[in-house]
């Protein structure tokens, strides 16, 4: 993941804009669909584990499943992509809807968040 870097193209469609998240299996970034003129959220696998094929085909087929769900409180799931650089090395990531808000991590920092009562 350290070759990506803002304002760096992906699979000749998605302009990288700034990393906003990061864990121990992906980094994700706000881009820009340049196809379709819109911001995204893209999900960049480990370099780690998008080399294992297995790894990859799981994600896939996560992202399949996800993308057929419709509902306000699950983010949509646009497009699962692959590239490979002339070395061989597969950069692979699953292209979301970007939602803005508070982050969840810094919600629950807060305390308990208030449930529905019937």
């Amino acid at each position: 993941m350290a070759t990506l870097q803002a304002s760096g193209l992906l699979a000749r469609r998605y302009r990288l804009i700034d990393q906003i998240g990061a864990g121990g299996m992906s980094v994700i970034w706000r881009a820009r669909d340049e196809v379709l003129d819109r911001i995204v959220a893209l999900k960049v696998l480990a370099p780690s584990l998008a080399a294992d094929a297995r790894f990859r085909d799981m994600v896939r087929e996560e992202a399949r499943s996800a993308a057929q769900l419709i509902h306000p409180h699950v983010t949509s799931v646009h497009d699962y992509g692959e590239t490979v650089a002339p070395d061989g090395r597969v950069t692979a990531f699953v292209v979301m809807e970007m939602l803005t808000g508070e982050a969840l991590e810094w919600r629950l920092t807060e305390g308990r968040c208030p449930g529905r009562r019937p």
